[in-house]
């Protein structure tokens, strides 16, 4: 005596909510899903960003800039980075500009105030031809775990409007105005905290 498989008879559909996104690619193994139970598997995004969109239409450095920004992955955690010797470098330069500005004192916490974490941020800087031009570190903070009037008081951030920089940008254009980019390799606000915060 034989026990037979069954196969399910039911044409298998592509879910509604994932219609009409390029996901052809991702299933060109699945047999189930043949042209006939859907057209969007057998033709594609009906509207692709591929037909509007072209790497060939970039000038030759920016086509090297956006290769040289896709090739290039940042880490995503600390795990990846403590084996590279250019991550472990920005992350002691941050260290290092840390402590030159007198950010911190490591000191014990009391026992009634409870640490807020911290962790580290990535990030690859380009030159305008593409290449690496270095590697950034930042110890960060979870704000998020702060609460108000034990951690905090009020909050302060010098940010520029967009509005601003556009009209800046607008006005330079007009005006034939040569305009140059400054990047800060350590900032830091001067403000006074108030309150201790143990991280």
């Amino acid at each position: 005596m034989f026990l037979k498989t069954l196969i399910p008879s039911r044409a298998i559909k592509l879910p509604t909510a994932l219609q009409g996104f390029p996901i052809d690619a991702a299933l060109p193994s699945c047999p189930d899903l043949s042209a006939s139970s859907n057209k969007v598997i057998s033709l594609g995004t009906a509207h692709s960003l591929s037909h509007i969109l072209s790497y060939a239409n970039l000038s030759s450095p920016h086509r090297t800039f956006t290769t040289n920004m896709t090739i290039q992955r940042k880490p995503t955690s600390f795990s990846q980075v403590v084996k590279d010797p250019k991550w472990r470098a920005a992350m002691q330069q941050e260290v290092q500009a840390l402590h030159a500005n007198k950010t911190w004192s490591l000191v014990s916490p009391p026992a009634h105030k409870r640490p807020i974490g911290c962790k580290w941020v990535y990030k690859i800087k380009y030159n305008p031809d593409g290449t690496v031009e270095r590697y950034k570190a930042r110890l960060v903070a979870n704000g998020y775990s702060q609460v108000e009037g034990i951690d905090y008081r009020e909050t302060f951030t010098p940010v520029a409007k967009l509005t601003t920089v556009r009209v800046l940008l607008s006005l330079a254009a007009m005006q034939n105005w040569h305009l140059h980019q400054l990047d800060v390799n350590n900032a830091f606000l001067n403000g006074h905290l108030y309150e201790d915060v143990y991280m």
